[in-house]
């Protein structure tokens, strides 16, 4: 009560001579909460308290404070509404603060009367956010009060001329439920609408409004501590199966299963909690940059296993082992017998070609060391890129994925500057 009359004294100070002009609300406006926002609907809502004043000028002998019942006292306050989809008015005062001025006469003298309009209510408001961002959505979201029914010309509403118009009374705006709340700001504004004058005219008028601006954001450590953190376990997993010895590939298997695990997880988790939208979102991105190493993953198991099974078959060849059919193992020889006559050849440097040599059924020990020779080096030559592929696989995944998080935050949170941040 007493911030409230030493508001208007303050203003009664700097108001002289206003019978003439239109009429001027000055608005202050005291922020308890904002909270409980809907990312799907597009809304949220807020507690607020809003302080109204005019100033005009008479001639009395009274000085007085008085309260007037605001629902039966005429006065263009009634005009002034906040513009929201729901409204919930918890209460309402009007007070009337009258002061003397300069003596004008020796029996009355000039009295300035502030007329004073209080009025809490909660809100509900618009804000619509880019779902396709989620979940770096980032609007101006704001509380506007307007003047529906007066023109501009009529009545004009106006900041008051404190240094903070828009005060928080409360510490929960800071961490309010849902959103991050930053640079709120005070912004004077106006707007027209159009009146129908006859059946085929209309006519344009201009209203004065105020707004509340602030910016709202979705909070980045609830997606950190559900997403981001559970997600590196996947190229981890992914990463410790390299590492794995190559004669037991159940086991590398095993484990990039678990990351295929971790990640059908993280899509479906992701999927529940982004909101509804018609394009694809962030959140989808980051789902993809997983798919794709999970797919490199598999991509480099499936590698993995034809080098492995390459060396062994060849290693089988070379001993001779029962598991290979004597037909399969008689057309690798024929291969082996002449690619090593071949190289003789031109080693030789002959080049007649003469293919009757190789045709023949070997025979001779000289022969089979050749063919086992042939068939060792070529399990050595597969072994050797196994052992190549998994060092890649070592070397590039953990890099390559570090470096497509950081530049997907980078972007996202540093980079990217959204123009359309308008409610």
């Amino acid at each position: 009560m007493s911030q409230i009359i030493l508001f208007s004294l303050l203003l009664l100070k700097t108001s002289l001579g206003l019978e003439n002009k239109p009429i001027t609300l000055y608005a202050s406006l005291f922020i308890e909460n904002i909270h409980s926002f809907d990312w799907s609907n597009g809304d949220f809502e807020s507690t607020v308290e809003l302080l109204l004043t005019s100033e005009s000028s008479e001639t009395s002998q009274t000085f007085e404070l008085s309260t007037i019942d605001a629902q039966t006292e005429p006065h263009p306050f009634s005009d002034v509404a906040f513009d929201s989809h729901k409204i919930q008015v918890l209460g309402e005062m009007r007070w009337v603060v009258r002061a003397g001025g300069d003596v004008v006469t020796s029996k009355q003298r000039s009295v300035f009367k502030v007329t004073i309009n209080d009025q809490r209510v909660r809100l509900t408001s618009n804000c619509r956010f880019s779902t396709w961002r989620y979940p770096f959505e980032k609007h101006t979201c704001s509380i506007r009060v307007v003047s529906p029914r007066h023109t501009a010309a009529q009545l004009t509403l106006q900041w008051s001329k404190t240094s903070s118009p828009i005060r928080i009374v409360s510490n929960r705006l800071l961490t309010p439920s849902g959103a991050e709340i930053q640079d709120l700001t005070p912004v004077s504004c106006s707007y027209d609408s159009v009146y129908s004058i006859t059946s085929g005219g209309s006519k344009t008028a201009r209203h004065s409004c105020l707004e509340a601006r602030f910016i709202a954001r979705r909070p980045m450590r609830q997606f950190i501590v559900r997403f981001v953190i559970p997600s590196l376990l996947i190229p981890f997993l992914l990463w410790i199966s390299f590492f794995v010895i190559r004669s037991n590939p159940t086991l590398r298997f095993f484990i990039i299963s678990s990351a295929a695990f971790l990640v059908s997880i993280l899509c479906l988790s992701l999927n529940y909690n982004s909101p509804s939208s018609d394009s694809i979102t962030l959140a989808d991105l980051w789902n993809l940059v997983h798919i794709i190493f999970l797919i490199f993953g598999l991509l480099h198991f499936a590698v993995m296993i034809f080098l492995q099974n390459s060396h062994n078959k060849y290693l089988e060849l070379a001993r001779k082992s029962d598991w290979t059919r004597e037909e399969s193992r008689r057309r690798y020889e024929r291969r082996a017998g002449t690619k090593v006559a071949q190289m003789k050849l031109i080693g030789n440097g002959n080049g007649e070609k003469n293919g009757s040599a190789h045709e023949q059924e070997p025979l001779t020990a000289s022969y089979d060391r050749v063919i086992f020779n042939a068939f060792r080096s070529n399990a050595d030559k597969f072994s050797l890129y196994s052992a190549r592929w998994d060092i890649l696989g070592r070397s590039l995944l953990l890099p390559a994925y570090f470096l497509t998080i950081f530049l997907y935050f980078l972007w996202n949170l540093i980079l990217y500057d959204e123009k359309t941040y308008k409610s």
